[in-house]
């Protein structure tokens, strides 16, 4: 009797080992199938991707919520997104930037337009009046760096694979935007402006410096030297910022001289003067 009830319990517990396996193998069977089917999905929208102007790469061809994702512009690599920012997936981040950039090309956008910024705290990249994307605090510290040298970098990156020339960080182009200078902060003034160049080049400005037509500074009759200017090209829009660091110009009607680089940065070069708009915005 006791025998049987002993061979009757063996086969029962050999009958569940043999359900648990099964359930097991099955069960493992789905996870690999599923895990096969994102990757499957993953490398298709790879190859879609890569068809495009403008399209975004995971770093790792795997599922997951944090795997970095970088944007791509004509083949040129213009960011990666590393981390989760605002509860959103870098593949998510990186999808949203995309399709904002494809209708900034698909609207022929002037991409010298495109300025890094800060609006409520937060280091933006805009065009205009409209935030093309953010960058984060997580990604500027896995990048090494500050959140306003991210911000350039990344801006930079955009300009550059859209076919406009860099900005020059010769004076902390994001920090003195919310440097404060009240005597002077929020001064405008419409006018024309011209530039100079090669004879200038290598002479000492009058704030003694050393004049460098490579470098985003400008002569204006009175404001203070380190103001942070901002130039506006009424005729087509382009902008450029410089620093003042020297004083001029004394031809009757103009009220600003551009270095060279920043004449051409606002598409004056040609022409030699043109009618600009110039707004303080800081100071160094």
């Amino acid at each position: 009797m006791n025998l049987k009830r002993n061979l009757g319990f063996v086969l029962i517990l050999l009958i569940s080992c043999l359900l648990w396996k099964t359930y097991s193998i099955f069960s493992f069977a789905q996870k690999d199938n599923a895990l096969k089917t994102q990757l499957v999905r993953l490398i298709e929208n790879k190859i879609r991707q890569k068809n495009k102007e403008v399209y975004y790469e995971l770093e790792k061809m795997e599922p997951g919520e944090s795997i970095p994702a970088s944007v791509y512009i004509k083949g040129q690599k213009i960011l990666t997104f590393n981390r989760v920012a605002g509860g959103i997936t870098p593949r998510k981040r990186a999808s949203i930037l995309v399709s904002r950039l494809e209708n900034f090309v698909k609207n022929n956008e002037n991409p010298w337009k495109i300025f890094p910024a800060f609006e409520k705290g937060i280091a933006v990249i805009k065009y205009g009046n409209k935030v093309l994307f953010t960058a984060d605090i997580k990604s500027a510290e896995f990048s090494g760096l500050n959140v306003s040298d991210l911000a350039l970098s990344w801006a930079n990156n955009t300009r550059r694979a859209l076919g406009a020339a860099e900005l020059i960080k010769d004076y902390e182009l994001i920090k003195v935007i919310s440097d404060k200078y009240d005597e002077i902060m929020g001064y405008y003034e419409t006018g024309v402006a011209s530039w100079y160049g090669d004879y200038f080049h290598g002479r000492t400005a009058a704030d003694g410096s050393i004049y460098n037509m490579y470098q985003f500074t400008a002569a204006h009759k009175t404001l203070p030297f380190g103001s942070v200017v901002k130039v506006t090209n009424l005729k087509n829009g382009n902008v450029c910022i410089v620093k003042i660091t020297d004083r001029g110009p004394f031809i009757d009607g103009r009220i600003i001289d551009l270095s060279m680089v920043a004449a051409e940065e606002i598409g004056m070069l040609d022409s030699g003067i043109s009618k600009v708009k110039i707004e303080v915005i800081g100071k160094v």
